[in-house]
């Protein structure tokens, strides 16, 4: 039992208690003392036989510590070497670390300064450009500047104090700028009422000398003058009564107040603005007007020259003048016209006196009859001018292939026309579109006439393709537009039913012409049957003298046949409309 408990004990390391327990209850203690002294001195042999063992090998290891001693201490020696210069490397590292980033942090900085005076840079100097111009009373380009300034380059710079200030500034400026406009109107609405007298006068004095004038006169002054070298443009004195006035402040006012969104403001105070000074104009300077002549010139001058410069904006297309807001000023200003001269003209006594008067006042009236009469004058001339060349042409209505180019005589005629047109620049817009009009319907009717002759019997396709050339050269003179103040497209429309009717018998497109007769808007609507049906029987005729053999072949054939259906429905056509 002693035994078996030793080994108990033995193989258990960390609780004894039973094994103690049980060696005390069975009152062998002494024997267990006994066997356990002689298993410690069992151990102890063990141990000293191992350690005998291995004593030597200890030896050696001590005396390999002791020499591995002095290497160890040397390589601490290396190693604190080693960390100080490592301390002292890291610790300079530390520093230039530090400087680096500080000297980075100052890089970007800069770059950010650079980035941001770079964006700051174009609203200073537009800021800069913007006072200047107003300093410089440039207001409509400082308008445009204020603009960019407000909606492009203030969003784009920041919130900063004084991108702030900039903006607050805005609204100041503009409304200098419009204060300063109002007295720019201001100061153009008082000279243009002194001005009023010598534009009347210089427009009666034109007109006298316009009533002995008429075309021809016209153009051979203007040849002599080209001739001598000398151009109407060199002359520097106002060619036109409106030229007396400078409407440069006026316009600028007006493309200032558009460019502030109140251009309907601006337009009613300037109507309101010349109503009020119409009513001075109507009012005579002097209280004894019926015994100046003087007087009398001066106050229909006047008159006059409101009504010539107003007529002048009109035409300008500006929008400041409206044809009915000109015509109740007229009307109110006839009524009060006639009713001063009526009074006046009731006190004078001196039949001598009442001529003169007479004649100031019926110089007045032969403006507008004079004008009027010029105008029919250069038109009438410039039509029987077409007549002249289309009455010398020479058409060959068989010719059997076209030249490939307009005939002489009508680029003779158009060359004729631009130089006629441009000697005519010193007149009014309306003279010079009424000329044109005259002229292009002139030449569209003349051309269709010729085509359509019933003395023409006989066209052939080579004629019609030749007549197509010069038509189209007439056409792209009438697209060009030779005087400003035309529509778009107004001119062609002279030349609408001829090339219809071309494009009809040129593409051979009776189809469409046979299924759209009689519908608005159709193809070939302005071609009636029987100008359709003239013309093809002329070109059926000139088929038939070209070639007696041409029938046996078998497209000519159903050429023919194609024809002959063509005709006769154009012909049942012709009898419905009875056209």
């Amino acid at each position: 039992m002693t035994n078996a408990t030793i080994q108990e004990i033995e193989g258990i390391d960390d609780y004894w208690g039973p094994a103690f327990r049980s060696i005390y209850e069975g009152e062998g203690h002494e024997a267990f003392v006994q066997q356990l002294d002689e298993r410690i001195k069992q151990h102890d042999k063990e141990i000293e036989k191992l350690c005998n063992f291995h004593y030597q090998g200890f030896i050696d290891s001590i005396r390999e510590l002791l020499q591995v001693r002095s290497h160890a201490e040397e390589l601490h020696a290396d190693i604190s070497n080693v960390e100080a210069n490592v301390k002292e490397t890291t610790e300079n590292l530390y520093v230039k670390a530090e400087e680096l980033l500080r000297a980075r942090r100052v890089e970007l900085n800069i770059a950010a300064t650079i980035e941001k005076m770079e964006l700051c840079l174009p609203l200073l100097t537009t800021y800069s450009k913007l006072k200047s111009q107003v300093e410089a009373k440039r207001y409509y380009p400082a308008l445009k500047t204020l603009e960019q300034l407000e909606h492009v380059l203030l969003p784009r710079v920041g919130p900063y104090k004084w991108c702030g200030q900039i903006s607050a500034d805005i609204p100041r400026l503009r409304q200098a700028i419009q204060d300063a406009s109002m007295a720019d109107l201001r100061d153009f609405l008082e000279n243009i009422r002194k001005l009023s007298p010598q534009v009347g006068a210089m427009a009666l004095k034109q007109t006298q000398e316009m009533l002995g004038r008429n075309l021809a006169s016209i153009v051979k002054n203007k040849k002599d003058m080209a001739a001598l070298g000398v151009s109407v443009k060199e002359n520097t004195g106002p060619q036109c009564p409106h030229e007396l006035v400078d409407f440069s402040p006026l316009h600028r006012c007006l493309h200032i107040h558009s460019v502030l969104g109140a251009k309907n403001d601006f337009i009613q105070y300037y109507r309101a603005q010349r109503k009020q000074q119409a009513r001075l104009v109507l009012i005579p300077e002097s209280a004894n007007l019926h015994d100046s002549i003087p007087g009398i010139r001066n106050y229909l001058n006047a008159v006059l020259g409101f009504f010539i410069l107003e007529e002048h904006l009109l035409s300008a297309g500006a929008g400041l003048v409206s044809k009915d807001w000109l015509l109740d000023m007229w009307s109110m200003s006839v009524t009060k016209v006639a009713s001063t001269l009526r009074t006046n003209t009731s006190l004078i006594t001196d039949p001598t006196l009442m001529l003169s008067i007479k004649h100031q006042i019926t110089a007045g009236s032969m403006f507008q009859a004079a004008r009027d009469d010029a105008e029919q004058q250069i038109c009438d001339n410039l039509e029987k001018k077409v007549d002249e060349f289309l009455d010398l042409e020479n058409y060959d209505w068989l010719l059997v292939e076209p030249t490939g180019q307009a005939s002489a005589f009508v680029t003779d005629m158009l060359s004729y026309l631009s130089g006629v047109l441009t000697s005519l620049e010193q007149l009014p817009e309306r003279a010079r579109v009424a000329a044109v009009r005259a002229a292009t319907n002139r030449i569209a009717r003349r051309l269709r006439a010729l085509l359509l002759d019933p003395a023409v019997k006989q066209v052939s396709s080579g004629a019609l393709d030749q007549l197509n050339l010069d038509v189209i050269q007439c056409e792209q003179f009438a697209a060009g537009e030779p005087v400003p103040g035309l529509k778009e497209g107004e001119l062609l429309e002279h030349f609408a039913s001829l090339r219809q009717l071309l494009d009809l018998i040129t593409g051979w497109d009776w189809s469409s012409y046979l299924h759209d007769v009689g519908i608005d808007g159709g193809k070939y609507a302005l071609v009636t049957p029987r100008d359709a049906a003239t013309l093809l029987e002329k070109l059926k005729e000139a088929e038939q003298k070209s070639s007696v053999f041409s029938v046996l072949k078998k497209n000519e054939r159903d050429r023919r046949k194609l024809l002959d259906t063509v005709l006769k429905q154009l012909k049942q056509l012709q009898n419905q409309d009875g056209s």
